[in-house]
């Protein structure tokens, strides 16, 4: 039989559509029955579809029929490939090469035999053969990138693979393969695209769509990549794996709930991910839920004891509760675990700092640059009274174009301590910048502010927290605004509302915290509540670029002073 009389069915083929391939095939052997060519293709691409059994089956009658078919004794070695018989492929590709050695076929199966059998060198020669025979051979390219990649030539790999899509873009394992390189090497956009060709290949491939949502995240396109992740668990819902991304996404979003239940399904799956416990530990302490945090915290160290990220995560947790001691241990024990983790490093200085050690803060804060750890050791050098050190620093940090309130604050209080009349980058005349706003007569304030806080008081799951600035009061735990739900959506977004205002109130001034307002900001905000007699001693929020406060309730004043701010 001729090659033509089956070229529709080698067109199908070629095309990588195995199903069309095999009815056309199915209906032609309904007439020709014993057909061996015909067979042999039907055994091939049922093989190519990885039904290796019904390939098996057909190509035991072929046999039956001519054994010294060279297309029968080629599937007879892709067989044995597939069954990791590698030797006995071996011998039989090399018996049929030299019957025929100018068949680029026979060339590229002899090499796959040798790559098999881990002799990459033979396997290569035989593909340079196959390729000068058939130049435009796509599964040569692709053997030989296979090749390149155990030699760990990643640019030859690429290019070869990227040859051989292009001229066969239905071979999935390549795209597969293409996807898994450009994840590692961080590739993102090429490893987007070469993994939806393969989702688009192989739909039904949960890892290929974790992958994809892997991409899509690292892509910073949380969106796709929840779309993504959401197929592979359609397909696979016992993943951990895409539960905890999920979650990650969900805690971007400040969607709490949602993280929360991402978390906990995962952990019913997968008990012993101490990551997991991690994020779940994180997404409770956002919600108020310190105790419980602690307890997932715990929890993740007792799995993986060198996790650095949770002793650091504990330690906040534990500040946050009072437990100054086990808080400053934990922070220590991430550092040692990780000696350039700057975030532990600044809020260990931070707590030596808040308990008045002040050369142990410092020590903390010449490690590092971050965050507010320049202007916290300029406070410290304020506090000792290093007027000489003070100065020097803090002409640094200007030079460096660094502003904030710290520096607004120190520049003041060093002027009237110094008798100097350094011009302040941050504000020269704070006091012309203080506005009162009466919200009573622009919001339905009993809806927005009123109900919206007996909502944040009378909910179980924000916890309050001890403060020691604060007597005969409570105040909540973390940021209430991260805690998101109806009362404290419609307070942050009159807040943001009435900060714009603020900054157009003053759009004209030349003062520093003006001219340079930032772009974009967070709302930090508690709950506090006073009994009778309590108060607030003074303080200033070092990271705030404005602060501010809400008077839900102000009972008669008992002294002229009460209620004033200090």
């Amino acid at each position: 039989m001729s090659e033509n009389e089956l070229s529709s069915a080698i067109d199908l083929r070629e095309a990588g559509k195995y199903h069309e391939a095999q009815e056309w095939l199915n209906q032609f052997l309904i007439t020709n029955p014993n057909e061996p060519e015909a067979l042999s293709l039907l055994s091939q691409i049922l093989l190519l579809d990885k039904k290796e059994a019904e390939s098996e089956k057909i190509l035991s009658k072929v046999i039956k029929i001519n054994p010294e078919l060279p297309s029968v004794q080629r599937n007879e070695v892709r067989l044995l490939l597939k069954q990791s018989k590698f030797s006995e492929a071996l011998e039989k590709a090399q018996i049929l090469h030299d019957r025929s050695t100018d068949d680029p076929e026979n060339n590229l199966i002899l090499s796959a035999c040798f790559g098999a059998n881990k002799k990459d060198e033979q396997a290569l020669v035989f593909i340079e053969k196959a390729l000068n025979i058939l130049p435009n051979y796509a599964e040569a390219f692709a053997n030989r990138s296979l090749i390149r990649l155990r030699a760990k030539d990643i640019p030859g790999f690429i290019e070869d693979a990227e040859k051989a899509t292009a001229l066969k873009p239905h071979m999935t394992h390549v795209w597969s393969l293409l996807s898994t390189i450009h994840f590692e090497k961080k590739n993102i956009s090429s490893g987007i695209d070469a993994t939806k060709k393969a989702c688009e290949l192989d739909p039904t491939n949960a890892y290929l769509w974790e992958r994809l949502g892997l991409f899509f995240q690292q892509d910073g396109n949380f969106s796709n990549a929840s779309i993504a992740y959401e197929k592979s668990l359609a397909i696979n819902p016992k993943s951990a794996g895409v539960l905890n991304n999920l979650g990650a996404i969900a805690q971007i979003s400040n969607d709490w709930d949602s993280a929360l239940r991402y978390f906990e399904g995962g952990l019913e799956i997968n008990s012993k991910s101490a990551e997991i416990h991690n994020n779940l530990g994180t997404t409770l302490k956002k919600i108020g839920r310190l105790d419980e945090a602690k307890i997932s915290y715990r929890k993740a160290i007792e799995l993986k004891p060198d996790y650095a990220e949770v002793y650091f995560n504990l330690g906040i947790t534990l500040h946050e509760l009072g437990n100054l001691k086990d808080a400053k241990k934990n922070y220590r024990k991430a550092i040692a675990l990780k000696s350039d983790f700057e975030e532990a490093i600044y809020n260990l200085g931070v707590m030596l700092y808040e308990g008045n050690e002040l050369k142990k803060a410092m020590e903390q804060f010449k490690l590092i640059d971050f965050r507010m750890s320049k202007s916290n050791l300029l406070k410290c050098f304020y506090i000792q009274d290093q007027q000489s050190n003070f100065y020097k620093h803090l002409d640094d940090m200007i030079n460096k174009s660094q502003n904030n309130a710290v520096i607004g604050s120190l520049v003041s209080r060093s002027n009237i301590r110094y008798g100097l009349d350094k011009i302040n980058p941050f504000c020269n005349e704070p006091l012309r910048y203080l506005l009162k706003v009466d919200l009573t007569k622009q919001y339905d304030f009993k809806t927005i502010f009123l109900n919206g806080v007996k909502g944040i008081m009378g909910d179980n799951k924000i916890r309050n927290t001890i403060h020691g600035l604060l007597s005969s009061g409570t105040q909540t735990a973390g940021n209430v605004f991260s805690q998101v739900n109806l009362a404290t959506d419609l307070i942050q977004k009159t807040i943001r509302l009435e900060v714009e205002k603020y900054r157009t109130h003053f759009k004209d001034s030349n003062e520093g915290f003006i001219k340079n307002w930032p772009n974009d900001y967070t709302l930090y905000g508690w709950v506090v509540s006073m009994q009778n007699g309590g108060q607030l001693a003074p303080h200033m929020h070092d990271r705030g670029w404005l602060s501010g406060s809400i008077y839900i309730n102000v009972p008669p004043k008992l002294k002229s002073d009460s209620g004033n701010l200090v």
